[in-house]
Parts: structure tokens; C-alpha cells; sequence
């Protein structure tokens, strides 16, 4: 047998290396900047620096990589060294190119600054709207400055004007105070627009908001639209804050926050249709089914702002679907961490998202411990394995979420296993109901007996969490 017969087929290089390399610099330099350990000297020649940096480490890659053509001569650890840190320099100088944090004014004097509008939202108190805004440039005694940080501009609500929306380009005068938290960022506190561009709704954005007019106008029970809207969309806008209280501290909030759980229903539910209507399974059949369900499953994460979670979810879909494109198999934690650095170097601030850390967690911990965990028990019939890879699934998931729940909210649902038992299917026969009734409404009898059935289904999750919430 020759020896192409006996070799072991290649495994895929670990990602998780790299993706550690390039996360390390940017976490350097986010906390060398927060602790103000760089000299003023080298903060103003950063940017010149990591860029010398990289060069050199790409330099010293190419010169040994090339080096075995010509001698006998091997580097591979120094090839691998210097391609982690050529990543390292790369994170850290992204990092800081679009979060220039050393620009900021730090005095109370008057600034005009200058934004691109990512959100519009009220807060919770009524009296604001908060604008979720980039700072681009401030201009103050004559002088501007050009930077890139997320900012919030605070508006009391007599003042807003509806034309101003995510895309809007935005100026206005206030005082700067600058936070510590993380990420880093900018509050103009109280503070009309001078001015801005109106931007006109994008094509998701319109259809976003005319689904929940159209959820708005046919459910009746206000509290059942408010988990309907935040199941489909990921809009909380709408709950009342002690129904939103219960969902939290029974570790039922997840299902608010449109995950790698929405996504998966919602891509079954494309492919089922598909199926249906595109019968067969040849190579050329599955290859339009594959990209008509991804550009469903786009348009949906657009509808839903391609928050963090749905973001890292429909890329690892893309990346799954293309290896079956390639014939070659695509391991799934290869997949995540390669999902967190595309992410991260589309926006290397997205480390710091809470949304962007619960999500990979929970998603790394379920890749390693849910196999062994489940291996434990092998239940015989249907329902046995379906409880059983439920509980499972539930615990290994809080494991990854209850240190950073905690962290940030001061949390601990540990009635979560209780609850899940009950709303994650509840979840996925919720969503199937509304895109049944969002495809048969208008047939008379068949569209009523839908609404009533959602409406109540979500009447009963919202009844269970109230349930649990009290026995805590």
C-alpha cells in the first residue's frame, strides 16, 4: 500500500491561535490606554509604530518562509511567531484607528461634534431619546479634530424629530464627558441637534417596522406583542419592565435577544418551505435552495439590525454552506473562531459588546462540554433524547452565560434548567405559528384560528416566566 494510501487526511489548522493573536492586541491596547501607561510621546506615534511593526513581522515571515527554497534551512516556530504577531500588531492597530481615544477633549467646554447615526432609541425613563452615534470629528477653539468611538446623545423627547434615523449624518453642541466603562464611550448629555441629514429607511428597516405595525394592529394583548416583537425582531421596546424583570431572573431573557436559537428555527422554517416548493435534491436544486435561504436568512438578521448574536450566527451559516459548496468539512469550532475574527477586524470595538460575549461564549462552552455531557446518558425513546439533549443544552449554555450574567447584571438564574424545560419549545412552536400566519392570514377561518392559537401560546410563555419568577 503506498504511503498516500496510509497518510492520515490533513487536519484544518487551528484557528483559535490567531484569532487569540489578533483579540490580544486589541485588548492591549484598549487597557494600556485606559490605565494611561504609554508615554505622551509614543500615544502621539502609536499609529506610526504598529504599522513599523507589522511591516517587520510580514517582512521576517516572508524572508523565512522563503528561506527553505534556497538552504536546507527550516524556521517553522519563528514562521508561526511572527505570523501571531504580525496578527497582534494588526488587532492593536485597528483598535486604534477606530477607536482613537487619545483625540477626546477632557474639559467641560463647549464642543460641536460630528456623527453617523447607528440607532434611535427611548430610554427608559420616557423623557430622552438616545441616539446611538460614531463620532467621526469635534471642533473646539478652532480647531478639529478627526476620531472614530461610539458615542450616545441624549435628546429630550419634545425635541426629537422623526426624521432623524440610523444613517443619518448629525452635528451638534454640548459638553463632553467621557465614561470608563467599556467600550469606551462619548455622552452628549442633553443635547438638540443643530442639525443632520435625513436618511431614508433602508429596504429591511421598512419591512422591519411594518411587521410589528402589522403585530401591533391584530394582537390584542399588549404583553403578548411585546414577546412576539422582541421573538421575531429582537425589539424589547415594547415590554413592560416587570414582565422584563420576571424574564431575566428566570434565565428566560435570551430568547428576547434574536441568537443562534432564533437563527436555526427561522433557517429550518426557510428550508421547509423551500422544500416544498422546490422539490428534489440534485446537486443544481440545492445549490439555489442554499442561496435562497441565505439571502432569506440575510434579509431577516438585516430586519433584526444584525445585532452581534445574529451577526456571528448567519456568518457561521455562510461558512457551513460554503464548505458543502467546496466538498470539505467545516468543523464547527474552526467555524466560531473564524466567525469572532471576521467580526472583530470588521470592528475590532466588537470584543467589548456584551451581546458579541454572551453569545460566543455560550456558543464555544455548547461546542466542548455539550457532546461529553450527553454521551453521559442515552435515553431509548424520542422523548427521552429530546429532554434529554434539552437539559443538557440549558446547563452547558448557562455555564457559558451565568459568569458574565452575573458580572454585568449581578444575576443568577438558578431556576434557568425549569424554565427552559418549558420556553425554548415553546419558542420554536411560537415562531412556526407566525410565519404560518404571516403566509396564511388572509384565508378566512385558517388566519383567525392562527392569530388566536400564537396569541395564546404567547399569553402561556409569558405566564410560565411570571410562574417561576415567583418562586425565587
Amino acid at each position: 500500500m503506498s504511503s498516500e494510501r496510509n497518510r492520515e487526511p490533513r487536519r484544518p489548522a487551528p484557528m483559535i491561535i490567531p484569532v487569540i493573536g489578533y483579540l490580544s492586541g486589541i485588548l492591549s491596547i484598549h487597557f494600556l490606554n485606559s490605565f494611561e501607561a504609554l508615554p505622551s510621546f509614543m500615544i502621539l506615534r502609536l499609529n506610526n509604530i504598529l504599522l513599523f511593526l507589522i511591516f517587520l513581522c510580514i517582512a521576517g515571515f516572508l524572508c523565512i518562509y522563503l528561506l527553505p527554497r534556497y538552504t536546507s534551512i527550516r524556521f517553522p516556530v519563528a514562521c508561526y511567531t511572527l505570523s501571531i504577531a504580525a496578527l497582534f500588531f494588526t488587532g492593536a492597530w485597528s483598535y486604534y484607528q477606530q477607536n482613537n481615544l487619545t483625540a477626546l477633549p477632557q474639559n467641560s467646554e463647549f464642543t460641536m461634534a460630528y456623527g453617523e447615526v447607528e440607532r434611535v432609541t427611548p430610554t427608559k425613563s420616557k423623557r430622552f431619546m438616545r441616539i446611538n452615534t460614531r463620532l467621526l470629528a469635534y471642533r473646539q477653539e478652532e480647531e478639529s479634530v478627526q476620531c472614530n468611538m461610539k458615542s450616545f446623545i441624549y435628546i429630550p423627547i419634545e425635541n426629537y424629530d422623526t426624521n432623524l434615523q440610523a444613517g443619518s449624518k448629525i452635528w451638534t453642541v454640548s459638553k463632553i464627558q467621557i465614561d470608563s466603562t467599556m467600550p469606551p464611550s462619548l455622552f452628549l448629555f442633553r443635547s438638540a441637534p443643530l442639525g443632520f441629514t435625513p436618511q431614508k429607511r433602508s429596504l429591511p428597516a421598512r419591512l422591519g417596522e411594518g411587521l410589528l405595525l402589522y403585530l401591533k394592529t391584530h394582537i390584542r394583548d399588549p404583553n403578548s406583542f411585546a414577546l412576539i416583537a422582541g421573538l421575531s425582531l429582537g425589539n424589547k421596546e415594547a415590554f413592560d419592565p416587570e414582565l422584563k424583570s420576571a424574564y431575566a431572573s428566570s434565565g428566560a431573557m435570551h430568547i428576547l435577544a434574536v441568537s443562534g436559537l432564533h437563527v436555526g428555527i427561522i433557517y429550518a422554517i426557510i428550508q421547509l418551505v423551500l422544500n416544498l416548493l422546490l422539490p428534489g435534491n440534485k446537486r443544481r436544486q440545492s445549490t439555489i435552495k442554499q442561496i435562497l435561504a441565505f439571502s432569506a436568512l440575510t434579509l431577516f438578521a438585516a430586519m433584526a439590525r444584525f445585532t452581534p448574536s445574529v451577526t456571528r450566527a448567519l456568518l457561521m451559516v455562510g461558512l457551513s454552506i460554503s464548505g458543502k459548496w467546496i466538498k470539505r468539512p467545516i468543523h464547527s469550532l474552526q467555524t466560531l473562531f473564524t466567525t469572532a475574527l471576521l467580526l472583530c477586524i470588521i470592528n475590532p470595538a466588537a470584543i467589548f459588546e456584551i451581546g458579541f460575549q454572551l453569545s460566543f461564549c455560550a456558543v464555544l462552552v455548547i461546542l466542548t462540554l455539550h457532546p461529553p455531557l450527553h454521551r453521559l446518558l442515552r435515553p431509548k425513546t424520542t422523548v427521552g433524547k429530546y429532554l434529554w439533549t434539552l437539559i443538557t443544552m440549558s446547563i452547558v449554555a448557562q455555564m457559558g452565560t451565568a459568569p458574565l450574567a452575573y458580572y454585568y447584571f449581578g444575576i443568577f438564574p438558578y431556576l434557568f434548567l425549569l424554565t427552559n424545560l418549558f420556553i425554548i419549545p415553546l419558542t420554536g412552536i411560537l415562531l412556526h405559528l407566525l410565519c404560518a400566519w404571516l403566509a396564511l392570514g388572509q384565508i378566512p377561518f385558517v388566519g383567525p384560528a392562527l392569530l388566536w392559537v400564537m396569541e395564546n401560546t404567547a399569553w402561556l410563555m409569558n405566564n410560565i416566566v411570571i410562574w417561576v419568577d415567583g418562586l425565587m
